[in-house]
């Protein structure tokens, strides 16, 4: 993919994100949320306002179910 084709993460304002976090393109995050350390958030990750994800979390990655079959997938988490 082309680098001018990638979107960037969205991060609302009075966000904490912790140390040693990873957070892909295409995610958005709400405001006045915080994330601890070591959390990864992968593209396709829509996040309200006003969550709390705790460390260590993995949010977006492939779905735990045996029908899967590498579909392109999506995570919302509410306000």
């Amino acid at each position: 993919m082309s680098l001018l084709l990638r979107r960037k993460a969205r991060i609302g304002v009075d966000v904490e994100i912790g140390p040693n976090c990873q957070i892909a393109d295409d995610v958005v995050i709400g405001d006045g949320c915080w994330i601890g350390a070591n959390v990864v958030i992968y593209g396709g990750t829509v996040i309200g306002r006003e969550n709390r994800i705790f460390h260590g979390a993995v949010i977006g990655q492939m779905p735990q179910d045996l029908k899967y079959a590498g579909e392109e997938t999506r995570v919302e988490i509410g306000d």
